[in-house]
């Protein structure tokens, strides 16, 4: 959040089989606007969440798990903040499970 870079794109392995899913996303862009978070997925398939610093803080917070969370997962999306999460937004489940 403090890079003066105004978008952040990590690219995924993607070769691997999705099922139980439809697809594998090629990635995830990170991006610093204005306002409330907006998630979506892009043409170029890569998981795309954009909004204020402060807002941005918050959500990706939930991607942090403590130790003995596996197997757990977090709503970023469950925050009671006006102003937060904007309508029409991706909702987003993120899961922590240990690669074996």
């Amino acid at each position: 959040m403090s890079s003066a870079e105004r978008i952040l794109c990590l690219a995924a392995d993607a070769s691997g089989s999705p099922r139980p899913y439809n697809e594998l996303l090629r990635g995830l862009e990170i991006e610093k606007s204005e306002g409330a978070i907006f998630v979506c997925v892009t043409a170029q398939r890569y998981l795309r969440i954009a909004g204020s610093v402060e807002n941005l803080r918050i959500y990706i917070d939930f991607f942090q798990f403590a130790e003995g969370e596996e197997s757990h997962h977090h709503h970023p999306e469950y925050v009671d903040i006006p102003g937060y999460i904007r309508p029409g937004t991706l909702s987003l489940i993120i899961e922590a499970d240990a690669e074996e």
